[in-house]
C-alpha cells in the first residue's frame, strides 16, 4: 500500500538496483508525506510558496483544513490497471 508512508523509502546509490521503475512514487503535498532528500523538495517547497502555501504548515486543527499528502505511481505497467 503506497498510502502507508512505512512502505515508502529512497532510492539510493545502494539500493538502486533493487527498485523497479514501477515501485516509484511521486509525492502529493501534504502534512504526512516524506519527501525525496533532492531538489524535488526545493522544487515543491518553491512551487507551494508562490501560492502562500507553506509545505511545512499543512496540517490544522480542523480536520478538513488539513492536507495529509499521498503518493502517486510514477508508472504502471499494463498488468495492474
Amino acid at each position: 500500500d503506497i498510502h502507508n508512508d512505512s512502505n515508502v523509502s529512497f532510492v539510493t546509490e545502494t539500493n538502486r538496483n533493487d527498485i523497479k521503475l514501477e515501485q516509484i512514487v511521486l509525492p502529493l503535498p501534504g502534512y504526512d508525506i516524506k519527501y525525496p532528500l533532492n531538489d524535488i523538495y526545493s522544487w515543491y517547497r518553491d512551487l507551494l510558496n508562490e501560492d502562500g502555501i507553506k509545505i511545512d504548515q499543512m496540517k490544522y486543527q480542523v480536520k478538513d483544513y488539513s492536507l495529509p499528502g499521498n503518493y502517486r505511481q510514477f508508472i504502471v505497467r499494463t498488468g495492474q490497471v
